[in-house]
C-alpha cells in the first residue's frame, strides 16, 4: 500500500455540522433602448443562475409595439429564448421563468421589434438568480 493511504480505515468519532449560509447570487441590468438589437451580454460563469424575470415598459408613454426576448446560453455563443415580452404582457409588466429552472452561464436581452411612438424610449429590466 502507498504511504498516502492508511492500512486500516480511520473511524470518525464525531461529525459536527457547520452552519453554512450562502447569500443568493443575482445579476440585474436596466437599460434604455431606442432601436432593435442585442443588449449587453451578462457573464454569470462565476455563479450561474437559473431563474429569470424580464420587465419592459415605455418611457413617457406606451410604445406602439415591441417584442423583447431574454436569451440564455451555456457557452456564450449559442442562445435560446428563455422569456418573451410583448405588448400583450402590458406596459411595465413582468414575465418570469416560473417553476422551470433554466440554468445559464450567459444571458442577454434581444429587442426584435420596437415601434416607439408615442413613447420616446423603452426601458428593460432583467434579473437572474
Amino acid at each position: 500500500m502507498s504511504d498516502l493511504y492508511p492500512a486500516t480505515p480511520v473511524n470518525i468519532v464525531e461529525s459536527i455540522p457547520l452552519p453554512m449560509t450562502i447569500a443568493p447570487i443575482s445579476y440585474s441590468q436596466e437599460a434604455i433602448y431606442t432601436a432593435v438589437g442585442d443588449g449587453v451580454l451578462i457573464d454569470a460563469t462565476a455563479a450561474p443562475v437559473k431563474s429569470f424575470a424580464l420587465q419592459v415598459g415605455g418611457v413617457d408613454n406606451v410604445p406602439a409595439a415591441w417584442a423583447v426576448s431574454l436569451l440564455g446560453s451555456l457557452d456564450g455563443s449559442k442562445f435560446t429564448i428563455l422569456l418573451t415580452h410583448t405588448r400583450d404582457n402590458g406596459d411595465g409588466g413582468t414575465v418570469f421563468t416560473g417553476p422551470l429552472d433554466s440554468p445559464c452561464r450567459y444571458f442577454k436581452v434581444n429587442v426584435a421589434v420596437l415601434t416607439l411612438a408615442p413613447a420616446t424610449q423603452m426601458k428593460i429590466n432583467i434579473l437572474g438568480m
